[in-house]
């Protein structure tokens, strides 16, 4: 039930935040929030977020997923990952085109680069939403759900991989915004899509292993239950 709620939600923020973008109504809240974060976070931070962003590129972070669920013989969550993220993935090309949203101008952006653009220059690509924030908050909940139904691991492991798992989400769904290569309306709508998707694949993750496995469950043959 929660996983449906969270799942209905996040696509109503998606479809929400993306009317908003279409009407142009984030425009000046983008670019403010882009000059603050910029203004507060050093450039010496710069190449720490480039590393965590390169983790989060698809040819990185999906065949990690991958791995780490045949490895924890999750087979059902390997065909709906990556069948949910095929879909997203479509829902994110399809956005891009429809839906076109230039980055934020050169003088924002802080990658290194050996080609000079004047400062108001945009790039001629579509930037909503973030595919970068759309596959960390998938895959995180989903590594999540995976390590939180697992009765092998105890309650204060549990407690800090999803906190490990919650600080590295936002340090790269943050890195999109402080390098200059999303606004904040994108890197918002990438995690509402992400959100979607990993709740429905929740739901897998239920399907396939609703509660502790037969190993973990004491057997009761030839011993009398009390009543």
């Amino acid at each position: 039930m929660i996983c449906s709620i969270t799942a209905i939600l996040s696509g109503l923020g998606f479809f929400l935040l993306t009317f908003l973008v279409r009407a142009d109504l984030l425009r000046s809240i983008d670019f403010d929030l882009t000059v603050r974060i910029q203004e507060n976070v050093p450039v010496r931070l710069d190449e720490y977020f480039i590393m965590f962003g390169t983790l989060a590129k698809f040819q990185v972070i999906v065949p990690t997923l991958v791995v780490l669920l045949l490895l924890l013989r999750r087979w059902v969550l390997v065909v709906s990952s990556l069948f949910l993220l095929f879909v997203a993935h479509l829902l994110e090309i399809v956005g891009k085109e429809i839906l076109f949203q230039p980055p934020p101008p050169f003088m924002f952006y802080r990658h290194p680069t050996d080609f000079i653009f004047p400062d108001l220059h945009t790039f001629d690509v579509s930037s909503y939403p973030s595919g970068h924030s759309m596959r960390v908050v998938f895959v995180v909940i989903t590594l999540f759900a995976v390590l939180w139904s697992s009765p092998k691991i105890s309650f204060p492991i549990r407690l800090g991989l999803g906190a490990g798992l919650a600080g590295f989400s936002f340090i790269i769904v943050f890195s999109r915004v402080s390098l200059g290569e999303h606004w904040t309306s994108d890197v918002l709508g990438g995690a509402f899509l992400g959100l979607m998707i990993a709740a429905i694949n929740v739901i897998f993750v239920q399907v396939s292993w609703p509660g502790k496995s037969s190993s973990d469950i004491p057997h009761t043959r030839g011993k009398k239950v009390a009543e």
